[in-house]
C-alpha cells in the first residue's frame, strides 16, 4: 500500500464499501482493480470560508471601480459647500469608522489567502517531495551503501539521467 497526505486509510477494503463519498472532512473516489486491489485517491472537503474568500474579491474589486468613478466624477466639487457643523461631523466619523472596517476586513482576508496559498503549495511539494524519496528509495535501496558516479540502472544509462526524470515529474517539465 502506498500512501501520501493527511488522510488515514484502513488497510482493509470493506471499510469503503458502503461509505458515501464524502466523509470524515474529505471527497473520495474508489476505483477497485479487483477484490483485493483499489486506488482511492481523496481531496479536503471545500468549506464554506474557503469559497467566501475567493468570493470576496469580486466584492472588492467593484467597490474600487465604483470608488474611482464617484471620485472622478465629483472631483470637480471636492472641497466646496462644506459646513461642519455636527450633522456632518457624525457623517464624516461614520464614513472613517466605514473605511477603517473595510480596510481591516481586506488587510484580513489578504492575510489569511496568503497563508492559505503558502500551505497549499507547502502540501504540494511536500507531497511530490515524499513520492520522489519513495521512488528513490525504491530503486535505490538494494543497492550498496555508495553509488559511484558511473552508476547504471536497468532504464537509465547514469544517474544524472534519473534525477532529471525526477525533475520533470516534480516540476511538470518536458525535456526537448
Amino acid at each position: 500500500m502506498a500512501q501520501s497526505g493527511a488522510f488515514q486509510y484502513s488497510l482493509d477494503l470493506n471499510t469503503y464499501k458502503d461509505k458515501p463519498r464524502k466523509f470524515e472532512g474529505y471527497n473520495h473516489l474508489i476505483y477497485y482493480l479487483n477484490t483485493d486491489n483499489a486506488v482511492m485517491v481523496s481531496k479536503p472537503t471545500t468549506t464554506f470560508f474557503n469559497k467566501m474568500v475567493s468570493f470576496s474579491y469580486v466584492f472588492i474589486f467593484y467597490y474600487v471601480i465604483v470608488l474611482i468613478f464617484i471620485a472622478i466624477r465629483n472631483f470637480s466639487r471636492l472641497g466646496k459647500d462644506i459646513d461642519f457643523n455636527f450633522k456632518n461631523k457624525i457623517q464624516l466619523s461614520i464614513i472613517a469608522v466605514l473605511f477603517l472596517s473595510l480596510f481591516l476586513v481586506g488587510g484580513g482576508t489578504i492575510y489569511f489567502s496568503l497563508e492559505q496559498y503558502q500551505k497549499k503549495q507547502h502540501d504540494i511539494l511536500s507531497e511530490k517531495i515524499q513520492s520522489v524519496y519513495i521512488e528513490l528509495d525504491h530503486l535505490l535501496a538494494y543497492l550498496p551503501n555508495r553509488i559511484s558516479p558511473d552508476w547504471k540502472g536497468d532504464d537509465y544509462d547514469n544517474l544524472n539521467q534519473l534525477l532529471i526524470s525526477f525533475r520533470c515529474f516534480l516540476f511538470r517539465y518536458q525535456p526537448v
